[in-house]
């Protein structure tokens, strides 16, 4: 059975910190595929409100904003205790493969590493 939050049916887990976990889920309302960044809000207490408030409006304000290089957002809000935001899933190698991939490039390169 698949762990639903909210209206979103988890498929895996991207990323995770002290704070906030990185979901790669499915919106059950359009089926579409996102990246669900959950932020736990109950360790900072009174500035709920405030943090809330703050992310919602950066948000609101980079809605518009078109690039490649940016995940577009869309759509964030309070479910059970804790801030969302559903963006754009983006397929991609973690930031651990690519530093791994690279640093094998580079031994590969060294003239003191050799094929036998």
């Amino acid at each position: 059975m698949a762990m639903m939050f909210g209206r979103f049916e988890i498929q895996s887990e991207l990323s995770k910190s002290d704070t906030a976990l990185i979901y790669k889920a499915t919106d059950t309302e359009t089926n579409q595929t996102v990246a669900l960044k959950t932020q736990n809000l109950e360790p900072l207490g009174e500035r709920v409100s405030a943090f809330v408030d703050t992310l919602i409006a950066e948000g609101e304000s980079t809605r518009e904003l078109a690039t490649t290089n940016i995940a577009a957002l869309y759509g964030a809000g309070e479910i059970e205790g804790q801030f969302c935001a559903a963006m754009e899933y983006v397929q991609g190698n973690s930031i651990a493969t690519m530093r791994l991939r690279r640093v094998a490039a580079l031994i590969q390169a060294s003239p003191h590493f050799s094929r036998r």
